[in-house]
């Protein structure tokens, strides 16, 4: 779709959201877990230790794409959620944007106020922001409460959805008990250091060898030490979970998901954040399809889509989105996935001044933060 088209779809989808009050076509705002702008009607990607936040939402495609989080408008229903675009979507419910590692938030792992103020105007003007994240929703909103997000969210690199407000869960995807312990097994054949981690119960359950724990620090994962359950043996293996974690200090995380891909297990998927671990999850699972996922059950047409993006995570969500954006020290598997490179990092606020100059001058968007809108917001 060429730059002119873009914009055209986007000033007319945000002119029918303007245009429609009913409840029925009432669009949730999103909240980030930090993986591009994209997932997201703004979607924005998050990775679990770096807390960085990406953002999605649709512009002119790239002729092939290269690499939190998206934004997007709807086409007959609302959406939120890492990983990605920027959809302004009709639904009755509150909806976020992903946040990728460095993309949203700064390198304190706060939100700018202008990033707050931006996002509070995309909302007004019936775009849905919805963060997609490698985090759980509670470490996710634990490190984005001034972006306010309270609709979608999409974490744990895409295994499931979950409206922040309501609770409702979109869709959920896990790993089989008998694929971890095989995936254990097979590794630690490999890598005999190697400690490992799950997370069940939609990112509420945090369990992990003893070695593993002790490899933390206060806050890695977005939880206390104390929170994380110690259980060693077979038992950590015996129930579904939406995320199994992989660590050895001696081994750089791009190694060690090479060895992961290497013992062929066609049942996982394996990525990284820029974290010191792997990360892994059912076939299929990532934030890319996490995103298509959610903006299919809210009726958001994926070149409605921008997502922002700055880790290997993210690459998915970079390429499914309509218009995929890097920030500019991003990974270069991130990169190479991106329609358009940033000019500038997470603590310039990069992502707002995006939103700022592209997407609300494109339409028209000049009003004070706070102004009554005419519509129903997302």
């Amino acid at each position: 779709m060429s730059p002119t088209g873009f914009w055209e779809v986007v000033r007319a989808r945000a002119s029918a959201v303007t245009r429609n009050t009913s409840a029925e076509a009432r669009v949730s705002s999103p909240r980030w877990t930090r993986s591009a702008l994209r997932n997201w009607r703004p979607v924005f990607g998050t990775s679990p230790m770096n807390c960085g936040t990406g953002c999605t939402t649709r512009s002119p495609r790239r002729s092939r794409r290269a690499t939190r989080s998206s934004m997007c408008r709807p086409t007959g229903c609302g959406m939120p959620g890492s990983v990605t675009r920027v959809p302004m979507c009709p639904t009755p419910s509150n909806s976020s944007p992903p946040i990728s590692t460095g993309t949203l938030l700064r390198s304190d792992l706060s939100i700018g106020p202008r990033t707050a103020e931006v996002l509070d105007r995309v909302r007004e003007r019936g775009i849905l922001v919805v963060p997609v994240t490698a985090r759980q929703p509670g470490p996710l909103l634990q490190v984005t409460g001034a972006a306010n997000f309270d609709g979608w969210a999409i974490c744990a690199n895409g295994a499931f959805a979950e409206n922040l407000g309501t609770g409702e869960v979109a869709y959920a995807r896990t790993l089989a008990p008998p694929i971890q312990a095989e995936l254990a097994t097979r590794l630690r054949e490999l890598a005999p250091d190697v400690g490992f981690a799950v997370i069940r119960d939609l990112g509420r359950t945090f369990c992990a060898e003893a070695g593993y724990r002790q490899l933390l620090a206060d806050g890695d994962h977005g939880r206390p030490i104390r929170e994380i359950m110690i259980i060693d043996g077979p038992e950590l293996f015996s129930e579904p979970c939406v995320k199994f974690v992989a660590r050895d200090p001696s081994i750089p995380a791009a190694e060690l998901e090479s060895l992961i891909n290497s013992v062929s297990i066609k049942e996982i998927t394996a990525t990284r954040s820029g974290a010191p671990f792997v990360e892994v999850a059912a076939a299929g699972v990532d934030k890319g399809s996490g995103l298509a996922r959610l903006c299919s059950r809210l009726g958001i047409d994926r070149q409605a889509v921008v997502a922002f993006g700055d880790a290997p995570n993210d690459v998915e969500m970079l390429r499914w989105a309509g218009r995929g954006i890097a920030m500019v020290d991003a990974d270069p598997l991130a990169i190479r996935a991106a329609d358009e490179i940033l000019s500038a990092g997470n603590d310039a606020e990069a992502v707002a001044d995006w939103l700022a100059t592209r997407l609300l001058r494109s339409l028209g968007a000049n009003r004070p933060v706070g102004a009554r809108n005419t519509g129903d917001n997302c």
